[in-house]
């Protein structure tokens, strides 16, 4: 009997009985890492990467930026930044609460349409 952490071992997919054109949700062009945090810190999620195909450069994020909220929303693992984005599209812009230096900040970003980002991820990343 398997009684181990799970986190990490989903899929993202959804099953429909019919044919269901989705549009193309919104992306931040961000790579992630999640920490489980312990008894003094709390879970949270980090950006380790900027893609350059999407606007969270622009907007100002940073690797090593710990992302708290999103929307007004808590952030504490990839799945709630996720279920954030799900109903967002191209254009959309969401307003991040991001920590860097020990100092809180909201940051908007314009949602990108990442379809073609696999392309240009950066070297190293798990999807290339």
């Amino acid at each position: 009997m398997d009684t181990g952490d799970t986190r990490g071992k989903h899929a993202d997919y959804l099953m429909f009985t019919q044919s269901v054109t989705l549009s193309p949700a919104g992306k931040i062009g961000i790579v992630l890492t999640e920490s489980k945090g312990d008894g003094d810190t709390p879970p949270r999620i980090s950006i380790v990467q900027i893609n350059p195909a999407g606007k969270a450069d622009e907007a100002g994020l940073k690797s090593h930026d710990i992302i708290l909220e999103i929307d007004g929303f808590p952030v504490a693992a990839i799945g709630d930044l996720k279920a954030g984005l799900a109903d967002k599209n191209p254009g959309d812009t969401v307003v991040l609460k991001i920590q860097r230096n020990n100092e809180n900040m909201d940051i908007p970003v314009e949602l990108s349409d990442m379809t073609r980002a696999a392309m240009t991820m950066p070297p190293g990343h798990p999807g290339k």
